[in-house]
């Protein structure tokens, strides 16, 4: 709603909104798919697997914040993991999410 400003309205700060870009100048941001592909699933299981090892597995269930019937589930590959869950292993792991995802 467009409102006319009077006299006493003048010290008043406005917020500006930036003008979004039109259609055409936007870029598609990169897509995530809700559940890992086979090879970001291999990658996740490598850095979960050392993971594992420091770890029982109620601990590591603990610290990731998933039970551990999914996290086995995953490991043996019965369950496609999702991308929440490669970012707490990347996250417990100290590697960025991004090296899962992308292999780099």
């Amino acid at each position: 709603m467009d409102a006319a400003l009077d006299g006493d309205q003048e010290d008043v700060p406005t917020t500006h909104v930036k003008e979004r870009a039109s259609p055409d100048q936007e870029e598609d941001p990169v897509s995530v798919p809700a559940v890992l592909t086979d090879e970001q699933r291999d990658r996740t299981l490598v850095c979960l697997d050392a993971y594992l090892r420091q770890r029982t597995p109620q601990e590591a269930a603990d610290l990731l914040g998933f039970p551990m019937k999914y996290i086995m589930g995953v490991c043996r590959r019965e369950i496609r993991p999702s991308v929440e869950f490669a970012a707490r292993v990347a996250k417990c792991s100290g590697i960025e999410l991004a090296a899962i995802l992308t292999g780099r």
